[in-house]
């Protein structure tokens, strides 16, 4: 009869231990990571995903094939806005291998700032506000603050402050040539100078 109340608290202290296990495995599967993603709303009214995969790297959902340059700005801020020219002559230059996009650092009122895009004829993407993507991506003060992402998604450089076109576009070049794009981009040049030449020769 002892033996047999033994067996029983022994068949017992397995049954609790195999649940306990379980119990285990199954906490471990549903906290697995997940990768960051964000969406930036854009004033055109799309929006684009931003999805970081585990080796760092950062996709923009349908915008593949391109450089992408991230410009944190506010309408308010005087380097901000001096800098604003320059992108628009680099986005019409590099729209074939470069996505430029002006990220709001703070909120601002749909009628001012169309107002305001409209005045310095910006023609690249505008995202609103975003805290999530505002800490991710620029968590601090200094504006303007721009960021160069390479064609697999990894940040090639980063600059604080307003800077000389000539240098932002000496470093999309760069990157071209580095990513095996800078010869296709040379020849699209070669062939818009010569439809030019062609048409002002037909004048």
């Amino acid at each position: 009869m002892h033996n047999l109340i033994f067996l029983l608290f022994v068949l017992i202290g397995f049954q609790a231990c195999s649940d306990n296990s379980t119990e285990s495995v199954e906490q471990n599967v549903t906290q697995a990571p997940t990768q960051p993603h964000f969406t930036m709303s854009l004033t055109d009214g799309s929006t684009i995903t931003i999805v970081q995969s585990a080796d760092g790297l950062w996709s923009f959902d349908g915008l593949g094939g391109r450089l992408k340059l991230l410009f944190f700005f506010d309408i308010a801020c005087e380097p901000c806005r001096a800098m604003l020219p320059h992108l628009v002559d680099i986005e019409t230059q590099y729209s074939n291998h470069l996505e430029v996009f002006g990220i709001l650092t703070q909120s601002t009122a749909n009628d001012t700032l169309n107002a305001f895009l409209q005045s310095y004829n910006i023609n690249f993407k505008i995202a609103y506000f975003n805290e999530e993507i505002h800490t991710i991506f620029a968590n601090h003060s200094d504006i303007p603050y721009t960021i160069l992402y390479d064609l697999s998604g990894r940040k090639v450089l980063e600059y604080h402050g307003v800077l000389p076109q000539e240098m932002l576009e000496f470093d999309i070049r760069k990157t071209l040539e580095q990513n095996g794009e800078e010869g296709e981009m040379q020849s699209e040049a070669q062939e818009d100078g010569e439809k030019n030449s062609k048409t002002g020769e037909a004048e």
